[in-house]
Order: structure tokens, then C-alpha cells, then sequence
């Protein structure tokens, strides 16, 4: 009897009384939506200089993306993501809006393949552009990176690896990662990022964690490098082994040819 009593409190007690194991583990032919927005405020410099208002976003893009699980096998899964649309706006410098506009239609069909592990770890990345976006970024002499981490952060935005172990709320714990982006069009640069994690609480099955730390990329266009400070936080369905919201927000600044840029990006992604 008394066994009996402990086995039904056990299946009682909250998630949050009890070890969770965050994984990420989609299978194969799962296909999520997403809703993105990115919001790019330039907070001094050359550019701030010539805005209109430096309180508003210099750039704010929304993005429909469609993940796909294309293979899944042990430890790791392969996902494609496909920007659907876009729209693109620059409250700060109205002058832009019509050249930005232009853009978005360009845009459509910009896909990232990613390889990664269920903790999140990411093995390998892919950005491919539409030949269009290609073809005019190659006649204004623009990098193929310029576009391609703006138009699919999607994938790098998750910002969450997961920890070793099963955890319960309250529980911290640290981890990094450093990303090849040679074929994300971005030869010779890197991407680290690391970062203090802790499961703030659980709402049903869905993990909802916090991430404290820095990305720096170095090299390729950003040869002197260029470092963030970065907040943020992800909600990961258990059962379904996906993200299904995140919110981030980067502090820093990167070299331009214009000078030193000190900017703030604010990213969000959500299910839908």
C-alpha cells in the first residue's frame, strides 16, 4: 500500500517539482510556422546621424518561415527553412522604405539547412539565396551574408543549448558553441556563442528557459570581429521536441566601412 502511495504521488507532483530532460528531438517530416520579426535600432555613428529618429527602429523586418524536418536519425536531425515572405520597413529613415520594398520579393524562397544535435548544438549551416537576390547583390557589390543571416536568423536565433542532464526549475547551467559560416556565405568567419541557461519554469510541457550571454562572430565580413551582449528567452514544447516561441535582444556594435556601428537587434519568433 505504501508503495502504491508513492507511485501516485510521484505522477502527481508538478513539472516543476520534478527532472525534465530538454531535448530537442523533431521527427522526421515534422513541419512547423513560424511568424518572425526582427527589429534593428542603430543607437550612434554615421548612420544614427542620418536618422530621423534614433528611438525607432532603423529596420524592422517580419518574416513568415515554414521549418521542415528532413531527416532525423540518433542524435542529430537535419532542418530546412524556407522564407515564405517578408516585409521590410525603416521607420527611422523613411527615404529607405522604397528600396527595402523592393527587396522583400526578392527575398522569398531564401532557405537555411541546418544540421543539429537534440541539445541544440548546431553541426553545420547552409544559406542558400534566390538567384534574383544573388544576381543584384552581386551588381552592388554586397555580400551574400548581408542577407542571409537577416533574412533566415531563424535558425541561429534559437539560442538555446540544452544541458546534459535531466533538470528541474530554478536549475542554471553553462554551455557554447562555435559555428563554421563559410557556407553561409560568409567565408572564413565564425560565429560563438555562449551563454548561461536556466530553466525558469514549466507551463504544462512546455519549458520555458532563459539565456544570458554573448555572440561574437570573427572574420568574413566582420574581420576585426564583432561582439553582443544577449538575453533572451525560449519556450520548448517537451513532447513535440520543438521551440515554439523565442525572444532575444542583442547589445553591441560591429565595424562598418562607415565606422564603428553601436546598434541594438531585437528578435522574436512564435508557433503559428
Amino acid at each position: 500500500m505504501r508503495s502504491l502511495i508513492v507511485f501516485g504521488l510521484a505522477v502527481a507532483a508538478p513539472l516543476s517539482a520534478q527532472d525534465v530532460l530538454l531535448r530537442m528531438k523533431p521527427p522526421q517530416g515534422q513541419v512547423t510556422h513560424y511568424l518572425m520579426g526582427v527589429e534593428t535600432f542603430m543607437k550612434g555613428g554615421p548612420m544614427a546621424q542620418m536618422m530621423t529618429d534614433t528611438t525607432v527602429p532603423f529596420m524592422r523586418m517580419t518574416g513568415w518561415i515554414t521549418n521542415t524536418v528532413t531527416a532525423a536519425a540518433g542524435d542529430e536531425f537535419t532542418l530546412n527553412q524556407v522564407l515564405d515572405s517578408a516585409q521590410i520597413a525603416s521607420p527611422a529613415m523613411p527615404q529607405l522604405e522604397q528600396m527595402m520594398g523592393q527587396m522583400t520579393g526578392l527575398m522569398k524562397g531564401t532557405e537555411t539547412i541546418s544540421r543539429m544535435t537534440s541539445r541544440g548544438r548546431m553541426m553545420a549551416v547552409q544559406v542558400n539565396l534566390p538567384a534574383a537576390l544573388k544576381s543584384m547583390m552581386a551588381a552592388q557589390g554586397g555580400r551574400e551574408m548581408d542577407m542571409g543571416s537577416g533574412a533566415n536568423s531563424g535558425t541561429m536565433s534559437s539560442f538555446v543549448l540544452l544541458p546534459e542532464r535531466p533538470v528541474r526549475v530554478g536549475t542554471s547551467w553553462q554551455d557554447s558553441m562555435t559555428v563554421s559560416l563559410d557556407s553561409a556565405g560568409a567565408a572564413g568567419a565564425k560565429a560563438t556563442f555562449a551563454a548561461t541557461f536556466t530553466l525558469k519554469r514549466m507551463e504544462g510541457r512546455v519549458a520555458v528557459i532563459g539565456v544570458d550571454g554573448t555572440y561574437r562572430m570573427v572574420g568574413g565580413p566582420v574581420p576585426g570581429g564583432a561582439t553582443f551582449t544577449l538575453t533572451g528567452e525560449t519556450r520548448l514544447d517537451v513532447d513535440a521536441g520543438r521551440a515554439t516561441a523565442m525572444t532575444a535582444e542583442m547589445n553591441g556594435s560591429a565595424p562598418t566601412p562607415m565606422g564603428e556601428m553601436p546598434m541594438k537587434v531585437k528578435t522574436t519568433m512564435s508557433q503559428r
